[in-house]
């Protein structure tokens, strides 16, 4: 039998319910949606502007 290491983009729900712990980057979503909603906002009130790009960094939960 082999060893298998999992790692995920975000957090498993309930994972450690079932004793799993998978390390992974976990995401603000409220900070997420506030950036979608201030991008669309701003491209409401001003349709000439022109796209742009937001980071909204992620932390490694290990």
């Amino acid at each position: 039998m082999q060893d298998v290491s999992l790692f995920s983009i975000d957090e498993v729900s309930h994972a450690e319910i079932y004793g799993f712990h998978f390390p992974c980057v976990s995401h603000d979503l409220q900070e997420i949606a506030w950036q979608a909603l201030n991008l669309a906002i701003r491209r409401i009130a001003d349709p000439e502007i022109k796209p742009g790009k937001v980071v909204v960094r992620g932390k490694l939960v290990a």
